[in-house]
């Protein structure tokens, strides 16, 4: 009952590679995780200088300078 064979073996050596496969995707799916976390928390924004004052606006919402009313984009 407890003797080793052949078919005993391979069976444990599957049952060892399907568990250490899982806990491989396990451990990426989590690392994601906490990239994806990260990035979110440092969300950036494009800023351009105003000619005028110096004050940064952001590029992508394309708005004028709100201290001195000028177009920051020039």
């Amino acid at each position: 009952m407890f003797g080793f064979s052949i078919p005993k073996i391979l069976l444990l050596l599957i049952i060892l590679l399907i568990v250490w496969n899982l806990f491989k995707f396990l451990e990426r799916k989590s690392k994601n995780r906490v990239l994806n976390e990260q990035k979110d928390q440092y969300d950036e924004e494009d800023l351009t200088e105003c000619v005028e004052c110096g004050t940064f606006v952001s590029k992508t919402e394309k708005k004028r300078c709100t201290i001195c009313a000028n177009e920051a984009h020039k």
